[in-house]
């Protein structure tokens, strides 16, 4: 009987011991299909790194992503979500370039599918942790192009929710993020516009909801030139990177940029017969070449 007993400890710590190393060689090419991962999603980034990606750069970063997921049907949800997150970034910064609605639909298609992903694995957190401001941003560009195309109000005004999201996901506070939602606003208004000639009122809401920004511009920008030079010492050193830092900082140009869309639109929305509306306008057009210049 005791001989019965050894031999079966035996065999238990036997297999006890051929487990163990099973489950070493399995976290071993987990490991080595992480890193490999890891290194593809880096170098694809690297190319959205450049100034401008070319057409055929393009391609080749949706071939690399649909390669990589193909591939490693196992992903974690996250690193899916960076994959399409890349895929849809390169085909909306080309369809930007070229005004191509085609290419703006497949780069929606892309954030939408990261959004599903998230739905799935029931952390929507996860998609906006993932697309960030930049990314719903990119987004909102590419519905507005297919908009325009198909001019259609539903798809108008799914993209101008994306830029409102970019503006909630950056915590509000950040001026690129809203200068983006205004312009959006604008571009809104000249379609309802250019659609509906008998929406005045219509057209006028999207005006209003893109001054309303543009003023809010205006705070940030007073805000960010309020700061002390030492604060703005301790952002920089708190921050990634000195390159993050610079694209963070509001300059004297951006605020020309804003006050000059700010007197545009105040110019849509004037009384053409009213002299202090005329007098309202250019003033703002006069502070635009002054903060410029």
């Amino acid at each position: 009987m005791a001989t019965k007993d050894r031999k079966r400890q035996r065999e238990e710590n036997k297999d006890a011991s051929s487990s163990k190393r099973l489950a070493k060689t399995q976290d071993s090419e987990d490991s080595v299909i992480q890193a490999v991962v890891d290194t593809e999603l880096s170098s694809i980034n690297d190319l959205l790194q450049e100034e401008e990606t070319s057409q055929k750069q393009t391609w080749q970063i949706g071939k690399r992503v649909k390669k990589l997921l193909e591939t490693h049907e196992n992903l974690p949800i996250t690193k899916q979500l960076d994959a399409y997150f890349l895929w849809g970034t390169a085909l909306a910064r080309l369809a930007s370039l070229n005004e191509d609605p085609t290419l703006a639909d497949a780069a929606a298609d892309k954030f939408q599918q990261m959004l599903k992903l998230s739905q799935d694995e029931q952390d929507e957190d996860a998609a906006d942790a993932a697309l960030g401001p930049v990314g719903f941003s990119l987004w909102g560009s590419s519905l507005l192009i297919v908009a325009t195309e198909t001019q259609s109000r539903e798809v108008l005004d799914q993209a101008l929710s994306k830029f409102q999201r970019a503006v909630e996901v950056d915590g509000g506070t950040t001026f690129e993020t809203r200068f983006q939602f205004a312009k959006a606003l604008k571009e809104g208004g000249d379609l309802v516009a250019f659609l509906e000639e008998d929406r005045e009122q219509t057209k006028k809401n999207y005006y209003d909801r893109a001054l309303e920004v543009c003023l809010k511009l205006e705070e940030i920008y007073n805000v960010e030139s309020e700061k002390p030079a030492e604060e703005e010492t301790v952002d920089k050193e708190d921050g990634d990177s000195e390159e993050d830092d610079d694209d963070d900082k509001v300059t004297a140009e951006d605020f020309a940029e804003a006050k000059l869309l700010e007197a545009v639109l105040q110019g849509l929305l004037e009384d053409s017969s009213s002299v202090d509306d005329f007098h309202r306008t250019l003033a703002l057009y006069q502070k635009a070449i002054c903060e410029y210049f």
